[in-house]
């Protein structure tokens, strides 16, 4: 990812990070503010300092390649086990890979995206509340569990919320289907409609 994308909102949460410090100079950790167009990663000048709200350093971002998105389908079918499982990372690196018990199959690919696609994907993903989503209240038998876990923002102290269904049905489906149709249209799938 380039260096300037952290500099953009991702949108997937509506915080901002501002470094405060004390009258003496030293520094007193992070100010929490609402942002106006989503989360604005914190860059200090001095290297590593904490945020007291999560309890965990808050790092700069050396290295451009926080997960985004993490997509898994695993489970049992009427044929057999069977496993599906994206990652999107903000670099624009995605991981996908699948494997079916009872055919033997198995296949695993990397793939490149624009980061711009990955912070289109967030704000689409944000804006349909996936980052508030909880999991489905009943259970199914015979098909595959699907668990979305979605960033709050880009860099390396974020926070992943995740739920879990069975069957896509309401806000589910509509989730499920923009991260197909995200896929459609970067090429890293084909069309199911064919």
């Amino acid at each position: 990812m380039l260096r300037t994308l952290a500099a953009v909102s991702l949108g997937l949460a509506t915080l901002s990070l501002a470094r405060s410090v004390h009258a003496d100079g030293t520094n007193a950790g992070i100010d929490h503010a609402p942002g106006v167009a989503g989360w604005v990663p914190a860059t200090p000048k001095d290297g590593v300092f904490s945020d007291p709200a999560i309890g965990s350093p808050v790092c700069e971002d050396r290295i451009t390649l926080s997960p985004v998105l993490m997509y898994s389908s695993a489970g049992g079918t009427l044929l057999g086990l069977q496993m599906d499982q994206v990652t999107v990372y903000s670099s624009g690196l995605v991981l996908l890979a699948s494997a079916e018990s009872h055919s033997g199959s198995m296949s695993a690919r990397m793939a490149q995206v624009s980061p711009l696609e990955v912070l289109r994907l967030g704000r689409e993903l944000a804006r349909l509340g996936a980052s508030s989503m909880c999991d489905q209240i009943y259970d199914v038998s015979d098909v595959p569990l699907k668990t979305i876990s979605v960033a709050s923002a880009i860099g390396p102290d974020v926070r992943l919320h995740s739920f879990s269904y069975w069957l896509a049905t309401d806000q589910h489906a509509i989730v499920e289907s923009a991260i197909e149709q995200w896929m459609l249209d970067n090429g890293l799938i084909g069309s199911t409609r064919e």
